[in-house]
């Protein structure tokens, strides 16, 4: 009998040990989600919201935080919660310790019930406001403690327990334009790296912050930016415009081969870039996982997906009047037989007299993120050649190439639009025009020696008409409006067929 009186008086201590150690005054980050929630940004407010678990019929909380490196970390504001509606608003009283360089914040709120009234179970008390100051040094980290941590509840004033908190502080960094990986040289893995992270910035849709460098340049010297949600991804930014595109990559062919001494780097570079890759609020919905993006990344196609013998190419032309040493972009197609599929890209011959030319691709649904570089130890500069070549099942005729939008990147000119992708479009106009009457409708008019084959297509591939045009400055009425918008592929004679958007 006293052997399970004894086992029955240790569970019940056990029990009450368990009860005591539930009831705790718990901290939960307002101003980012769970993946952020272990860092604090300089210039940003952070806001924390405190709850009381394990405690039913709370009506009143009071607590003491003392927190670390107050000279950069300052109390900004208090909010009332459901808590504290109907009592008065919070007593907060605050102060620094400038020798010590800590901060203490004292906390006392009240329901506002009365004796005999049932208060909050598991209330948020309140909310508090924090500020990191513009000159908070990168990497540092403040640490919140608690003490004097109590409640009011049905058995009168309980002691709550409270673990400490900590918050590395992301401040400003600087970035070597084109060291994308930060390990102190400009080589080709920055440029999977950049692949690695493409989409991510401001004009994207998933939660990570991102912020533009001020004066941003491809000068190689370390540029100030603050740091992103994600360091990593700070760094893969390399033109500074808060963006990861493919157009960063040109500043690594512009610095490659260029070194730097790394300087300290913060124990949190790694901290969250994997949480936003493995999350699904990427670019748009064509963007696949990480992983994908890794295994197929630098993808010439050579061999990739076995025998290519049932499929066929199509030539991508560029030229520009201006030589470069690296060209990308985003080129964009429509199909227009419902068949055709491009299934992927191979190396052009773009840099193959100049040195190897290292083309790095993407594609996503109907559009492609596309660039070629010349890596190669002669850093010799072309002006025109083929890019690429889409790899196609079906008939390469049917891939009718519609929009491009590519830059390209000279040590002499800096960075570039290039104006010509020869298979997509010929602005010289000296084969075929575009003309608007009165009325703004569209006419084509040849001005070459030779007859013109077109074939008009609407923005989802469809045809709208087809036919030839005769040699000697003709003109054919469409009887198009010009308020909507058409694309128009042609050929001149046996040249390669070009568009024109209308």
């Amino acid at each position: 009998m006293k052997i399970y009186k004894s086992i029955f008086f240790a569970v019940c201590m056990l029990m009450m040990a368990s009860i005591v150690h539930a009831q705790s005054l718990r901290t939960e980050r307002t101003d980012v989600d769970s993946s952020r929630s272990s860092f604090v940004t300089a210039t940003y407010l952070f806001g924390i919201d405190f709850y009381v678990d394990g405690l039913d019929s709370c009506t009143a909380v009071s607590f003491d935080i003392n927190y670390t490196n107050s000279r950069y970390i300052s109390f900004s504001e208090v909010r009332n919660t459901e808590f504290g509606f109907h009592g008065k608003e919070p007593v907060i009283i605050t102060s620094k310790n400038l020798s010590d360089n800590t901060g203490y914040v004292h906390v006392g709120v009240l329901s506002g019930m009365e004796v005999g009234e049932r208060g909050f179970d598991n209330p948020c008390c309140v909310h508090l406001e924090f500020a990191v100051a513009q000159n908070a040094p990168h990497g540092d980290i403040t640490v919140f403690s608690f003490s004097n941590v109590q409640a009011v509840g049905t058995g009168g004033i309980i002691q709550l327990t409270a673990e400490d908190v900590t918050y590395n502080i992301h401040s400003f960094i600087g970035v070597w334009p084109g060291d994308a990986d930060n390990d102190g040289e400009v080589t080709s893995k920055d440029v999977t790296t950049i692949g690695r992270f493409l989409g991510y910035g401001s004009s994207s849709k998933n939660s990570m912050r991102s912020f533009k460098r001020e004066n941003a340049s491809t000068i190689w010297a370390s540029q100030s930016v603050l740091a992103w949600d994600s360091i990593d991804v700070s760094h893969a930014d390399c033109d500074g415009n808060g963006d990861v595109t493919v157009t960063d990559q040109l500043i690594v062919a512009l610095n490659f081969g260029k070194t730097h001494a790394i300087g300290k780097i913060a124990n949190t570079t790694q901290l969250i870039t994997e949480k936003y890759l493995s999350n699904e609020k990427r670019m748009d919905e064509f963007y696949p996982p990480a992983s994908e993006l890794e295994e197929s990344l630098s993808n010439t196609w050579e061999g990739a997906r076995g025998t290519l013998s049932d499929k066929r190419t199509k030539s991508v032309l560029v030229s520009s009047a201006n030589s470069f040493i690296g060209v990308s972009g985003t080129l964009r197609w429509i199909i227009t037989d419902g068949e055709t599929k491009v299934v992927g890209i191979e190396r052009g011959s773009l840099f193959d007299l100049a040195g190897t030319g290292e083309l790095f691709s993407q594609i996503y649904g109907t559009s492609a993120e596309i660039s070629m570089l010349n890596l190669s130890a002669e850093r010799s500069e072309v002006s025109s050649g083929e890019l690429c070549r889409l790899i196609v099942e079906g008939d390469p005729d049917a891939v009718q190439i519609i929009e491009e939008d590519f830059y390209a990147a000279s040590e002499a000119f800096g960075m570039f639009p290039v104006n010509t992708v020869c298979s997509v479009e010929d602005p010289t106009e000296s084969d075929l025009r575009i003309l608007t009457n009165e009325n703004s409708e569209r006419s084509l008019m040849n001005l070459s020696n030779e007859t013109v084959r077109y074939t008009v297509y609407d923005v989802s591939g469809s045809e709208i008409s087809a036919g030839e045009i005769p040699a000697g400055a003709s003109v054919l009425p469409l009887g198009l409006s010009a308020n909507h918008r058409y694309f128009v592929r042609y050929s001149v004679g046996n040249n390669f067929p070009a568009m024109k958007k209308m």
